[in-house]
């Protein structure tokens, strides 16, 4: 699949804590419940985000978080999805 940049102010919600070392050195850690904007879904296994307001934008794994449904959609309950060992690819 083409990455693509997402239209409009999409949002990820983090399900599963995770923590790395970016190629840069810098280390990401992601934690359940917390909110960060989708810039681009990079790759099948890695997503790019921000947190808002004037973040700086990291990746974090897809399958760790949930996209949220565009504010006025109605919510749709989904099952959690099953918590795989880790993303398949490194990072972008």
């Amino acid at each position: 699949a083409m990455a693509a940049d997402v239209e409009g102010d999409v949002y990820v919600l983090v399900e599963h804590p995770f923590e790395y070392t970016g190629k840069d050195g810098r280390r990401v850690a992601i934690q359940p419940n917390e909110r960060y904007r989708l810039l681009r879904r990079s790759t099948e296994h890695w997503w790019h985000v921000r947190r808002e307001p004037g973040g700086r934008p990291f990746y974090l794994p897809a399958q760790y978080v949930r996209e949220l449904p565009a504010l006025g959609d109605p919510a749709t309950a989904s099952p959690p999805p099953v918590l795989c060992p880790g993303p398949a690819a490194p990072e972008p």
